[in-house]
């Protein structure tokens, strides 16, 4: 999610953001055998951010 800088800086960012925290948490609650895969991840082309493209999870729902 991109909320701009400077003069154009959305007003709800932190709201947005805080929202995604709250429910990675959630989600993640409800999957305690998760695993994250980070050597099979995909990195975004770009050298200014690196972050993934894409990242490998696997999860089981908890009874």
């Amino acid at each position: 999610v991109a909320f701009a800088y400077g003069a154009h800086h959305c007003l709800g960012a932190a709201v947005a953001r805080q929202a995604a925290v709250v429910t990675l948490d959630r989600l993640l609650a409800r999957f305690p055998d998760h695993a994250v895969d980070p050597a099979r991840g995909r990195f975004a082309p770009g050298g200014i951010v690196r972050r993934y493209e894409s990242l490998p999870f696997v999860a089981e729902a908890s009874a």
